[in-house]
């Protein structure tokens, strides 16, 4: 007669075990905080001895002494797991998993009889629902993974020097009572900043959820917490409004990007320096997921990989990149008054990532197809001109025939473009009807239509400097935050796969929130983009060419005696080559 006792503490891969057993009757107890797990003995126990515990079921044994080992939920490097507690008797016989990733039970085997002989059927179960990575919720974890999101800017204000002259990390609980008490207010920080460094820090809460088990919705909860913590508690700055909505909403669409984008580079079944480098990779895209893997041991483990492709590497992708030469120039107009901007060309370099196709979603999950566009400017002070993300929230099949898909698809829509010439970006969303013809065995026409509705955008505008914003002041701000609907529509034309004609054109209503709309006045602007793309596939394998004509449009409105309206006008063009590891593309 005796006991079994489990105790296993992990830090990064690092599991340390002792185990305690004789045969008799027992209670389970188990609890995870450190990851540990004991059962407790009704008589007497034995002596204790060294052992060692699995972290995954691939590498479970079949010893036949063998060791008590947890599910990968209790020998859960993570500090933080919640506890549970399981009663019944068991014999020293092995933990089994049954299943994979997703709803998984862990028996031991045992009858319940006294005497001698192997006790069979199974007497302890538990059920632990994991995502499609095999990780399970880990709320501790995420909670402290968020935390780190805040602390690390916290210590850039606070030594970097330029931000810690400003004393905005100066912060204590009378000014974190002083920010809530004071309210929302808007902020004057630079157009990236708001629109592209905010978005990502809100990708580290998100991902801090998304890594850890949790789905789409449930972590934007936690980017949106993350951010107003921020807000609130990690500077003496009044509460951004802007801020927190960017950080929050933003944060989703990079975060989900970035989820998807290193799931393609991982995985679970890879061993020795194909494995290393792999995780290496995955970490620098998504550092935040990178760590979580680390941390609960998944960056050794050998596993399955996701069963759904959508999960990790899609049916169907495309991945371009292109290199060539643009050239943008800018006039404005304001009553008898011209500006010519001027420009200059410059070569540039942008990547183009289409992920799965809106007409074969078979899930209603959250970026099984998303689209990703960058933009680099080489040789201009504002290098990256363009971060634009798309991806399905909710689809609809309306119709289907031998040679035609039309659907109505829920996008999640998130701009950023920023040259020296404008600025324009947001967070929003869109209803768009998308359809497909395929006009014989080698082409096909897609085009679409949609409705969008910028629920916080920003604009450049001449009148922004006089914004209203209260608390401290860092610089003049150039641009309008503003709120409006709009709507844009596109086609393609494919050959074989590949994309030759590409056009968009996009027209967008922003009311100003804040900005231009000082002392009361109002001001709106309307924003017009048009593209035009031809691209060629030349006679050696992946490689092609192409051209690029674009213009953006703004048309401003102020309630001014002086300036009524001031119009502003960018073409720009650009020829290129492309690389395309991929062509197997159809929207």
């Amino acid at each position: 007669m005796g006991i079994r006792a489990s105790i296993g503490l992990a830090t990064l891969g690092s599991l340390f075990a002792a185990d305690v057993e004789s045969a008799a009757a027992q209670t389970h107890v188990e609890f995870s905080l450190l990851s540990v797990e004991a059962v407790v003995p009704l008589p007497a126990f034995g002596s204790w001895r060294p052992g060692t515990a699995s972290s995954g079921p691939s590498s479970r044994t079949t010893d036949p002494d063998p060791i008590l080992v947890p599910a990968p939920s209790a020998v859960n490097p993570a500090l933080l797991t919640g506890w549970s507690f399981t009663a019944g008797r068991a014999a020293a016989a092995s933990v089994k998993p049954v299943g994979g990733p997703g709803l998984r039970t862990v028996a031991a085997e045992g009858d319940g009889s006294s005497g001698s002989g192997p006790d069979v059927g199974p007497v302890v179960q538990e059920e632990v629902w994991t995502d499609a990575w095999g990780q399970e919720k880990n709320f501790g974890l995420a909670v402290v993974e968020a935390y780190l999101g805040n602390f690390l800017p916290w210590v850039f204000n606070e030594v970097v020097p330029g931000r810690a002259q400003l004393k905005i990390s100066q912060i204590s609980p009378r000014s974190w009572l002083n920010n809530i008490e004071h309210g929302w207010e808007w902020d004057d920080n630079a157009f990236q900043v708001n629109h592209f460094a905010h978005p990502f820090q809100g990708n580290i809460y998100f991902n801090a959820a998304r890594s850890n088990g949790y789905g789409y919705w449930t972590s934007i909860l936690f980017a949106t917490a993350g951010s107003y913590h921020w807000e609130c508690c990690g500077e003496t700055h009044f509460m951004s409004v802007n801020d927190w909505y960017n950080t929050a909403i933003g944060g989703a669409a990079v975060g989900e990007m970035l989820y998807r984008t290193s799931s393609m580079v991982l995985d679970n079944t890879a061993t020795g320096s194909e494995r290393a480098w792999r995780e290496i990779g995955a970490f620098l895209m998504n550092p935040t997921r990178g760590f979580t893997r680390l941390v609960t041991g998944n960056a050794s483990r050998v596993y399955a990989n996701p069963e759904h492709p959508s999960d990790r590497i899609p049916n169907r992708l495309e991945n371009q990149l292109s290199f060539g030469v643009r050239k943008a120039t800018s006039e404005r107009r304001a009553g008898e008054i011209e500006v010519d901007d001027g420009g200059e060309a410059h070569s540039f370099f942008d990547l183009q990532l289409i992920s799965g196709s809106l007409l074969d979603l078979d899930r209603q999950k959250p970026f099984d197809f998303f689209t990703l566009a960058t933009q680099v400017n080489l040789r201009q002070e504002k290098g990256l001109g363009k971060l634009q993300i798309r991806g399905n929230l909710w689809h609809k099949n309306l119709s289907e025939t031998d040679n035609s898909v039309s659907k109505l698809v829920l996008v999640q829509d998130f701009d950023y473009e920023n040259n020296e010439a404008f600025e324009f970006g947001g967070q929003g969303a869109s209803l768009m009807y998308l359809k497909r013809t395929q006009r014989s065995e080698r082409t096909a026409f897609v085009w679409n239509a949609a409705a969008t509705w910028m629920i916080m955008g920003g604009v450049n505008s001449e009148f922004a400097l006089l914004a209203d914003v209260a608390g401290i002041r860092e610089r003049l701000r150039e641009y309008d935050f503003g709120t409006g609907l709009g709507a844009r529509v596109g086609f393609q034309f494919l050959r074989d796969g590949y994309r030759w004609i590409d056009g968009s054109y996009r027209i967008q209503h922003l009311y100003t929130l804040n900005g231009s709309n000082f002392n009361g006045r109002d001001s709106q602007h309307l924003v017009q983009m048009l593209r035009l793309r031809a691209a060629f596939p030349l006679g050696f394998k992946r490689f092609g060419a192409g051209a690029e004509y674009e213009v953006f449009v703004r048309d401003s409105f102020f309630e001014s005696d002086q300036f009524g309206k001031i119009e502003q006008r960018v073409p720009r063009w650009q020829i290129f080559f492309t690389w395309n590891p991929t062509r197997n593309v159809e929207n």
